[in-house]
């Protein structure tokens, strides 16, 4: 990764999953907005992430969160707070399909009333990647400092994994999708029970 964030090819492959997803946003009518760039991440963010390319692995995946978080993440990045953990253990989850990262923008604040949602879109070195089950938590402790990712496949659908990176260093935000449900239509999206 030299200069930019995102290359315009990420960027048309980002919109060409938002196309392949559609038919399964299940009674939403979603369209595609726009694409925005970050231009306000501290430069010192990307300065630790790339000091951290030795991890390899890296993919583009999806983080929702609700809208009062992003403006912090997208200029300071990501930040555990103690007592944050989530099915799999602490760290910040992502996923690699857009419908997963938008049920968690909804859980949070949905309202019935909104007609955009923001996702963000992430650079994220997994590193060494294990597969877990839900509520299985690991033996050992995951650091901060570890090169591990953990994954899970079963949750929403088997067609998406989740993954919960334990190092904010290993993670790097580089764009929002900006998505739009007709007003008449957004009573459609109901949170998911678990």
């Amino acid at each position: 990764m030299d200069g930019a964030l995102l290359t315009p090819v990420e960027v048309r492959a980002i919109h060409t999953i938002f196309e392949l997803e559609k038919p399964m946003f299940e009674r939403k009518p979603l369209s595609w907005v726009e694409f925005e760039t970050v231009s306000t991440l501290d430069p010192a963010v990307i300065a630790s992430y790339r000091s951290k390319s030795s991890v390899g692995n890296e993919i583009l995946l999806f983080h929702g969160t609700p809208l009062e978080n992003q403006p912090s993440i997208l200029s300071s990045g990501f930040e555990i707070r103690p007592g944050m953990k989530g099915h799999i253990g602490t760290g910040i989850y992502l996923s690699d399909t857009l419908e997963q990262a938008l049920y968690y923008q909804l859980k949070n604040e949905y309202t019935g009333q909104e007609t955009h949602f923001r996702i963000l879109v992430c650079r994220v070195l997994l590193g060494n990647c294990t597969m877990r089950l839900r509520n299985s938590y690991a033996d050992q402790t995951i650091t901060s400092d570890s090169y591990w990712t953990e994954y899970i496949q079963d949750w929403p659908k088997p067609r998406s994994k989740e993954y919960c990176v334990p190092n904010v260093a290993h993670i790097l935000p580089v764009g929002v999708v900006v998505l739009e449900c007709p007003k008449k239509d957004s009573k459609g999206y109901k949170r998911r029970k678990r």
